[in-house]
């Protein structure tokens, strides 16, 4: 059976126009100039255009051709190649996360956005997703001379981005993590060496470079999660005159899944030959050996919880419309309330009836706590008055 988008938009609407201060957040300083409450049906309904002509049709490909890896190389299904550059380069993607790109999305129309496009493709969504955050964590921590090499890149869809904490010793427990940054000349670079496990879009083969955010600890620092800190690391060193050279980074595998096929979960080496180098997000550790990498990391790490609640949210939601359109059609049954008006479309079982119900108040609740989430960020980071 073929993927079968059904997504409908009116919850999201009413989140928006009807329940949240949306007007106010569009009157800061940052969006006034470009939306307006009246601009947000016209938003909704072309991504949700988009969604059902450009992604959904592809999401099969996501399960039938899948995420593949051979001799070093992920690949995703060719389909998405076209899909994603269509996504990124008509404003729909990363260029969102650019604090001072003109015309960014508020950010809760863009998670209600993101959550009608991620129900037509669940997995090929976290491509653009890893990126975005990768590209926020830039802007809030790195230096100048880190982001003239990398930012545009990120935000213009270009390259990916993932995070990189997960090691075959060290899951939950993030402060077991093995992997070990050595100083060089350049007190801005480290040799990095070690291995990362479970990476969404970890690897791909339609992009020249992937920026990773690379959890690793400087020699002398504490152990545990206090000691680690954080580096971009390359997957193609980035020369200073901008051009590409290899970094000793490979992809060794990707899982095989239950779901999400089309998403590359993946395995990576950093450092085999010990060539691998990455730059240091902010200090060093202290006299004492703390680091700032496990509190920068945090930044992306919650950003990537609400995106997790945002992709169930979403599939559930789906899963809600395609069964309420079934249920119109399937007949089975009589009616324990009438057994003689002959049979009856499922629809109309009290039973299927309360499943329904469950359905709906689970993902309106849901779709009530992200939008909300989504707008104190925007709230947090914009209104001249926080």
């Amino acid at each position: 059976m073929s993927y079968k988008y059904s997504y409908r938009t009116r919850d999201i609407k009413f989140c928006l126009k009807e329940w949240l201060p949306t007007a106010e957040v569009l009157a800061y300083d940052r969006y006034k100039d470009y939306y307006s409450i009246e601009d947000l049906d016209m938003i909704i309904d072309q991504v949700r255009k988009i969604a059902a002509e450009v992604l959904a049709p592809i999401a099969d490909d996501g399960e039938t051709i899948g995420a593949s890896w051979k001799d070093g190389q992920a690949y995703i299904p060719p389909s998405w190649h076209k899909a994603y550059r269509f996504i990124q380069d008509n404003g729909w993607g990363t260029s969102n996360m650019g604090f001072d790109t003109e015309g960014a999305l508020p950010t809760m129309l863009y998670g209600v956005l993101y959550e009608i496009m991620i129900a037509a493709n669940p997995a090929f969504m976290p491509y653009v997703s890893t990126a975005s955050g990768v590209a926020r964590m830039m802007q809030l921590y790195c230096s100048d001379d880190i982001k003239a090499l990398f930012l545009d890149k990120l935000l213009s869809g270009e390259w990916g981005g993932t995070m990189c904490i997960t090691e075959p010793t060290a899951g939950s427990d993030a402060g077991d993590a093995l992997s070990k940054a050595y100083p060089t000349d350049d007190p801005r670079i480290y040799k990095i060496k070690g291995q990362k496990i479970f990476i969404t879009s970890g690897d791909r083969d339609d992009l020249e470079n992937i920026v990773h955010m690379y959890m690793a600890r400087i020699e002398g620092a504490k152990p545990g999660t206090k000691g680690l800190s954080m580096f971009v690391v390359p997957k193609k060193w980035v020369n200073e005159d901008g051009s590409l050279s290899d970094n000793d980074f490979q992809c060794i595998g990707i899982e095989h899944k239950m779901g999400l096929k089309g998403s590359a979960t993946a395995a990576l080496v950093a450092g085999e030959n010990n060539n691998c180098r990455g730059w240091l997000v902010g200090d060093p550790p202290d006299a004492e050996g703390n680091a700032q990498g496990m509190a920068q990391m945090f930044n992306m790490m919650n950003g990537a919880r609400l995106d997790t609640g945002r992709c169930s949210l979403a599939v559930m939601a789906n899963a809600y419309w395609n069964a309420t359109e079934y249920g119109k059609e399937r007949v089975q049954g009589h009616l324990l309330t009438n057994p003689k008006a002959g049979r009856q479309t499922i629809n109309k079982h009290e039973d299927v009836k309360r499943m329904y119900l469950v359905n709906k108040a689970t993902s309106e609740a849901c779709r009530a706590l992200l939008t909300r989430c989504y707008y104190y960020q925007d709230v947090a980071n914009w209104d001249p008055d926080p």
